[in-house]
């Protein structure tokens, strides 16, 4: 079945895209013991967070970057904007390689 949610995680990144929704990238679960970042598995989802009839709703989308020659690299900490016409994000961290991220993608 299709979660419903993300996992449980840290270091997300998220914009609002309006006053009742918000864009969740990334962040990392915890997989065992935290050894300077080897405990943690970066994620590369995208998620929207939206306050609708009192609740709060999760929805998983697909987006360009879900492609794998495109998708990017699971991360921690990175920037995410929202633009007029684009989200835009960069930069993070990938904790089980320790790569300080400097790329730039368009959700």
């Amino acid at each position: 079945p299709a979660k419903r949610s993300p996992t449980p995680r840290a270091s997300s990144s998220m914009c609002a895209i309006d006053d009742r929704k918000l864009l969740v990238f990334g962040g990392a679960e915890v997989c065992g013991a935290y050894e300077h970042g080897s405990g943690l598995l970066p994620r590369n989802d995208v998620w929207c967070l939206s306050y609708r009839d009192g609740r709060v709703v999760w929805t998983r989308l697909h987006v360009p970057s879900d492609d794998v020659d495109t998708a990017p690299m699971p991360r921690v900490a990175a920037v995410l904007e929202r633009l007029p016409h684009a989200i835009v994000m960069t930069g993070g961290w990938n904790p089980p390689t320790r790569a300080i991220l400097s790329d730039t993608h368009h959700l």
